[in-house]
């Protein structure tokens, strides 16, 4: 996949040179033990990238995150970057209104959340 960006210091051009010069060795291990390493770590961030391209995500619209830091966090980031989306963390403490007003006012195309999030962009039942 190539991005729409070139550049040896673009973000997406620094991955892939990592994955091609360091591939099997360790990338990062994540808070919660997982682990990951460069050329997974570039076929992740692939993945997410073409993920947000067939969602329809354009080059410059906003995708917002709201997911722990762990390898599937730096996986969906960096997939923002290699699609040329602009990624919008969203603090996972957020919820209600607030939430509501900061998701409206980024005008992100998409959210990407752990499950556990789902029930905090519901509206509230009703009885």
């Amino acid at each position: 996949m190539s991005s729409a960006y070139e550049g040896e210091w673009v973000l997406s051009a620094i991955v892939d040179d990592r994955a091609e010069r360091l591939g099997d060795k360790l990338a990062v291990v994540g808070p919660d033990g997982r682990s990951v390493t460069y050329g997974g770590l570039r076929d992740r961030t692939q993945r997410a990238a073409r993920l947000y391209t067939e969602l329809g995500v354009q080059p410059g619209e906003r995708v917002a995150t709201m997911l722990d830091p762990t390898i599937d966090y730096l996986s969906a980031s960096l997939g923002c970057a290699w699609s040329g989306a602009v990624e919008v963390p969203v603090n996972t403490a957020y919820k209600g209104h607030y939430l509501e007003q900061v998701l409206r006012e980024t005008e992100a195309g998409i959210v990407v959340l752990e499950d556990r999030f789902v029930e905090l962009l519901a509206p509230p039942s009703r009885m």
